[in-house]
């Protein structure tokens, strides 16, 4: 977990980078379930899939080329982690 961020509204923040040769997938969560997706992180490099975990920071607005370059890292798969209603959430957009 890269503890040297610095919160910027607007930017979203690559909080851990954990890739694997073959299967990787992009883990996009914020707020309280942020521990929840390190832990997922740490149980996937278990079973041989590498994750990317993003905070996209802004759900309404997502700083799309941060989430770009993490899914191009993860052959475009991704996994989003809410606790929220699915309005205005990132399964929205």
């Amino acid at each position: 977990f890269n503890t040297d961020l610095k919160y910027q509204i607007g930017k979203a923040q690559i909080l851990s980078e954990q890739l694997q040769s073959t299967k990787n997938v992009t883990l996009a969560v914020s707020g309280s379930l942020v521990s929840y997706a390190l832990k997922a992180q740490y149980t996937l490099q278990g079973l041989g899939i590498g994750s990317v975990v993003v905070n996209p920071s802004i759900m309404n607005h997502p700083d799309v080329e941060t989430l770009k370059s993490a899914l191009k890292k993860t052959d475009g798969n991704i996994i989003t982690l809410e606790d929220h209603r699915e309005v205005g959430g990132m399964a929205s957009y």
